[in-house]
Formats: C-alpha cells, sequence, structure tokens
C-alpha cells in the first residue's frame, strides 16, 4: 500500500492522545510532528562522532576515510587516525530528516496547534564508533621498498621494470593522517626524487654511508664538527646530490654557533644502530661478545656502542651460555596488538619490562600506555624480584 493512503492523524487524534496523558497542551510546543514510516528505506549508516572530529568539521577542515577495499575501515583528521568499528545498541534508531528540535519550534499562531507530517526513512540497531589508533604503516615500508633506489646506474633497469612508482597523491591510501604519513616517510629515512617516495635500498645504503664515514677518517674530522660543504664536494661524483644531501639529512645535525655556519655533527645512536644491522643481517645471530667487538670496531673513532641503541630491533638471549643476539625487527611485527603478543609470546616465553618495551610501545596511545596493553593482553608475574610477562593463556 502506498504511503499516501496510510491513516493520517488528525488534530483531534493528537489532543486525544494529549488528554489521555494526562498533559496540559499550553505546556507543550504547538508543534505536533506526526511520525510515518516510509515505503523505502534508504541505506545510511550511523557514525558517532567525538569532539576532536566534530570540532575538524565545523572549522571546514578535512577528515577522509583512508585505505582499500579489503582494510579495516580508519578515518582520518589531519594529525590523527581512528580505527571505525560497528557497535550494536538495545534501542531502535529512528532516521527521521527534517524533524524539529525545542530551539527549532515556530511560535504559535491564534494558539492552534499545527501538525506537520514526518517520513521515517530508516531503522537502525547498531552504528559506528571511533577510537584513536596508531596509523597502519607496514604497508607504507613494502610498497616503497619495492622501488627501492639502488643507485643512478640502475634506475633505467627499474623503469623500464613497470615496478610502481609512488608520489604523494598515491600514499593516500596509507590508513595515516597526513602529519603521520610524513612522521612515518622520515622514519623509514625515504626521500622524494622526481615527485615519487623513495627508500634507499640497504645494501646502497650501507655503501653510501660508508664512503661518508671513511671521508670523515681520512680528513681526520672531528664526529662533532663536520665540514658539510666539503662533504658535498668530495662525493658528488660517486653519489647523486640529491641522495647525498638526503645522506647527510639522515645522519647528521647541524653544529649550533659554528663559524662557518655549515658545520655538522654525526647523530651517534643513528650511526651506531645501522652499523649494528648491517652486521646483524650478515649472520643473523652473533655470539654476544663477538658481536659488541666487531660492532665497535664497525663504527667511527668517537663513538661509543651500547645495546641500548638496539631497543626494538635485536633480541639478546642471556640464557645461553655464552649469550646470543639476534636481529629481531619491530617493524616486522603485525600492527594489530593481541596477533602481535601472541607473536611475542611465540619467540620467548618470557619478556622483563624492558625487553618488550620497545615492541609494544609503537601501538599504545594516549588511553593505553604500554603498561595497560601489556595488562589487558598479558599475564604478569616475578621472579627474583623482578616483573616478568607470559601469555595470558598458555597452551
Amino acid at each position: 500500500m502506498d504511503v499516501d493512503d496510510h491513516y493520517d492523524r488528525t488534530l483531534n487524534d493528537v489532543k486525544t492522545v494529549i488528554t489521555h496523558a494526562k498533559l496540559e497542551e499550553d505546556d507543550l510546543h504547538p508543534v505536533s510532528q506526526n511520525l510515518y514510516f516510509g515505503t523505502q528505506f534508504e541505506n545510511f549508516k550511523f557514525l558517532e562522532l567525538n569532539n576532536t572530529v566534530l570540532e575538524h568539521l565545523e572549522v571546514g577542515q578535512r577528515v577522509v576515510f583512508r585505505g582499500e577495499e579489503d582494510d579495516r575501515a580508519v578515518l582520518c583528521t589531519e594529525s590523527q587516525t581512528f580505527e571505525v568499528k560497528e557497535a550494536e545498541t538495545s534501542n531502535s534508531m529512528l532516521l527521521v530528516p527534517n524533524l524539529r528540535w525545542s530551539e527549532d519550534m515556530l511560535p504559535s499562531v491564534n494558539d492552534d496547534r499545527m501538525l506537520e507530517r514526518r517520513e521515517i526513512v530508516g531503522i537502525h540497531y547498531s552504528y559506528y564508533e571511533l577510537r584513536v589508533c596508531k596509523p597502519r604503516l607496514k604497508k607504507l615500508r613494502r610498497i616503497l621498498q619495492v622501488s627501492a633506489y639502488r643507485g643512478s646506474e640502475l634506475e633505467s633497469e627499474l623503469q623500464e621494470s613497470n615496478v610502481k612508482f609512488y608520489t604523494s597523491d598515491d600514499l593516500e591510501t596509507i590508513q595515516a593522517s597526513k602529519e603521520e604519513l610524513k612522521d612515518a616517510l622520515n622514519v623509514i629515512d625515504a626521500v622524494c626524487l622526481n615527485g615519487y617516495w623513495r627508500v634507499l635500498d640497504f645494501d646502497y645504503h650501507y655503501r653510501i654511508l660508508s664512503l661518508f664515514l671513511d671521508l670523515i677518517n681520512s680528513n681526520s674530522w672531528s664526529i662533532e664538527s663536520i665540514p658539510a660543504a666539503e662533504v658535498l664536494s668530495e662525493l658528488k661524483d660517486l653519489i647523486p646530490e640529491l641522495i647525498l644531501q638526503h645522506l647527510v639529512k639522515i645522519y647528521t645535525d647541524p653544529v649550533e654557533n659554528s663559524d662557518s655556519g655549515s658545520m655538522v655533527k654525526l647523530k651517534a645512536d643513528k650511526v651506531c644502530r645501522f652499523l649494528a644491522e648491517a652486521l646483524l643481517r650478515s649472520l643473523n645471530r652473533f655470539n654476544l661478545k663477538d658481536f659488541l667487538k666487531a660492532w665497535q670496531d664497525s663504527v667511527p673513532e668517537g663513538l661509543k656502542v651500547d645495546v641500548k641503541q638496539l631497543e626494538g630491533l635485536a633480541l639478546i638471549d642471556s640464557d645461553t651460555k655464552p649469550p646470543i643476539i639476534s636481529l629481531y625487527p619491530e617493524s616486522d611485527l603485525p600492527e594489530e596488538i593481541q596477533p602481535r603478543i601472541e607473536e611475542l609470546f611465540t619467540v620467548r616465553e618470557k619478556w622483563t619490562f624492558d625487553q618488550i618495551k620497545p615492541y609494544v610501545e609503537p601501538l599504545a596511545t594516549a588511553q593505553l600506555n604500554v603498561n595497560a596493553l601489556l595488562t589487558k593482553y598479558a599475564r604478569p608475574f616475578f621472579v627474583q624480584n623482578v616483573k616478568h610477562y607470559c601469555a595470558r593463556h598458555k597452551k
């Protein structure tokens, strides 16, 4: 039956209901809105906005869903990422366009009650809610690695292989806000070449860093005072200028109040960590004592290696004799907390807080810090007054 054939409430019907409800008509707004079910429901979804997202929309800032068809949806502002989760409600939610609220009511005309028809265009028993989450960046590393820069002599070969190169617009499918994506590109030391984002192939990266460090050594420059202009001049024939500038940016900081204004100093932890990874990649597992010696010998004079520089990159097994160190980068772990925790306890049955923290901290938020995540997904216990964690449900 067409909706127009349905019975329409009259003013007498409304007044009868008011009387039965024992209400005084003078206490009510003069407009009564009669609700009717439409013949066809619209395919709308309800999304509950938090204050952060709402404020962005109210001032006209961009809010966008990011990802591809097989990704779990996230919503991004300019600086934050929110996972979108479906939530059920025990109440039915009716979608009624143009419904008047108290502040929208019209003044009474001659104390007459007015009737307005409102059509229900949907009934919903669930909605979507937003929760702050960490950006999902594993895909970023994966797709950029395919087109990794291996040197100018191999660029033509790479282009002929039909490998996809990614512009900033292409990276908008990455599930991260604009600011988080920018930070992530810095973390993985990506560089924009001819409008495309590229990472450096690890072997090529090691080769050009070695040239840079050898130049410092051959000129007996202090690691605290390196003339950037001379570095660019000496290596420009061996390394493309843009890549060379990028290398200097990655591994040095400006020296404050330097006379020439172009002196830089090595980022000690950054250099030591990369050279440690190069050693570990060559053999994966090392006798810890032998590794520490080889690692110290590989870094420039004046730098001091420390196992703290390897947090989130390598594991030390002190229970073996002799102790063993092995490559175990945090970036290879799942991006979801539960499968990540499960994998960590597959690799090692028990962890101290300091051991497991670097592998959990990247997923922590303001609402759930490392302690809260471990409390939720792991089981604490003590060994000689030292707190350890193991799987919540041991097999």
